[in-house]
């Protein structure tokens, strides 16, 4: 007897215990679902210089101009994001010279991969939707007469081009001081579409490289939060 009232006494003591740990969790999720949202939806912006632009042609790029951008900080979770820029590109090969002025602008929106964005460093996904518009020349065309043979020289000016692309890029951000703050882009872009002149298209677009289907793009910037 004393055995079939311990053991019931046993039994009913981890069934109170599996109760009482049941229900602590239970109180404990339900405390969780029900934490209120305290992270405010507007928590500033930021303005952002690309440093690498205005130096591309030291490393064999051809292009030099400025690019800007400017986020805003929703709930340290989602930053829409509005980037513009321009500048020249110059480029030669085989005898043939390209030259390019034009524009471009992004819009899209990053995702922080972290829960608060106020971090000394984070990471984040994003999208863009990008369009381009520019001027070019093409100088020292050689064409032949298949006629009598002969070759002159010719050049191809003022023509103009539309470009507009989609992009998925990530990125991080580490904080240089307490509103200072840099970080790489790096960005794969795939071409929607494109008009041009009849008599050829751009060699290179600002703002997306050089004028193929798809390519990658790297930006360093440094950024100030108000």
């Amino acid at each position: 007897m004393k055995r079939i009232s311990a053991f019931f006494f046993s039994l009913l003591v981890g069934c109170l215990f599996a109760f009482s740990a049941q229900a602590a969790q239970k109180t404990k999720e339900k405390a969780k679902v029900q934490l209120p949202d305290t992270i405010p939806l507007y928590n500033g912006f930021s303005v952002g210089l690309d440093v690498l632009s205005p130096f591309n042609t030291l490393f064999g790029n051809g292009f030099t101009g400025s690019e800007i951008s400017l986020d805003v900080d929703l709930k340290h979770r989602y930053f829409p994001v509005v980037e513009l820029g321009g500048g020249h590109y110059e480029s030669e090969r085989d005898g043939l010279l390209f030259r390019m002025n034009g524009g471009f602008g992004r819009i899209g929106v990053n995702r922080n991969l972290f829960a608060n964005n106020q971090a000394r460093f984070f990471g984040y996904l994003g999208a863009r939707y990008g369009f381009a518009t520019e001027k070019y020349d093409y100088l020292g065309m050689k064409t032949t007469d298949g006629y009598w043979n002969t070759s002159q020289i010719s050049n191809l000016m003022n023509q103009s081009a539309q470009t507009h692309w989609a992009e998925f890029l990530i990125g991080v951000r580490v904080q240089l001081f307490k509103q200072v703050s840099a970080g790489w882009i790096f960005r794969y872009h795939f071409r929607l579409a494109q008009t041009n002149s009849d008599a050829g298209e751009p060699y290179f677009v600002p703002g997306y490289g050089k004028n193929k289907p798809n390519g990658v793009l790297m930006n360093y910037s440094l950024y100030y939060t108000f």
